[in-house]
């Protein structure tokens, strides 16, 4: 790895902050490498950011789902559907940047993740060859990091948790393909019979499966009942949210 230096070094060089060190030197030629020396695209940031969003989605349904009626409903309100806003605006952002390189991009209007991609770049190692290019002097190699001690148990899923996971994966399928589909219906698919089973063959209650899957419906008037501050008969006036624009690089 001596050909590689790391982002924060140069920033220690130019004695300039992390904002101006993106900005003005990876927006403008420099490309950041992994660890492991691999050159890596603005879009796996956002993946990488979005992936920890899921994480954070799927343990807020499983409090959401530990509750019953209204205070599960104000719940979801509260923290579920904002969360999923969000997961889908950054996944239209992702979309819109899949191929972009670096001299293509620019920092999203986003603070949150903004500040995810400066810190991966400041992280990030960078060829020396290029480096020189905006440098009037050397930057010190990067430092080894010191081994981890921390030891981490491999997660290990009930079979309910399993079927669940199943059961979403195929519900949400289902839905993009036929959103009008109730919870109702859904329950009666073949796929999610057949993956909503108990290790004895037994099927799980239909209270059960439909709260593993009732908050993927994408059609509220077919999915959790409708919350009693709206009209029932009041059109839903929400709009998808529009791309996001970014800065010019």
């Amino acid at each position: 790895m001596s050909a590689f230096v790391r982002g924060k070094d140069v920033m220690d060089s130019l004695a300039i902050p992390a904002f101006e060190f993106v900005r003005d030197y990876v927006l403008k030629g420099l490309t950041p490498h992994t660890d492991h020396g691999n050159p890596y695209r603005p879009a796996e940031v956002v993946y990488e950011f979005t992936a920890g969003l899921e994480n954070e989605l799927a343990c807020q349904d499983e409090l959401a789902w530990e509750l019953t009626g209204p205070a599960r409903e104000d719940y979801i309100a509260a923290h579920v559907q904002p969360l999923q806003d969000r997961l889908e605006n950054y996944r239209n952002y992702l979309n819109c940047i899949q191929d972009y390189t670096w001299a293509e991009f620019g920092l999203p209007h986003d603070y949150e993740l903004a500040a995810r991609f400066i810190e991966r770049l400041v992280n990030s190692l960078y060829l020396k060859e290029q480096v020189t290019r905006f440098l009037p002097w050397p930057v010190k190699p990067p430092q080894a990091p010191p081994p981890s001690t921390r030891h981490f148990k491999a997660l290990k899923l009930t079979h309910s948790k399993k079927c669940k996971m199943q059961c979403r994966v195929i519900a949400k399928q289902l839905w993009e393909q036929n959103p009008m589909l109730s919870v109702a219906g859904m329950l009666r698919a073949p796929e999610i019979r057949e993956h909503s089973r108990k290790l004895n063959g037994a099927p799980f209650s239909e209270s059960t499966v439909r709260n593993w899957i009732s908050c993927l419906c994408p059609n509220h008037l077919f999915g959790r009942s409708l919350r009693k501050a709206k009209t029932p008969n009041r059109s839903d006036t929400r709009h998808p949210p529009a791309h996001w624009r970014e800065s010019p690089p």
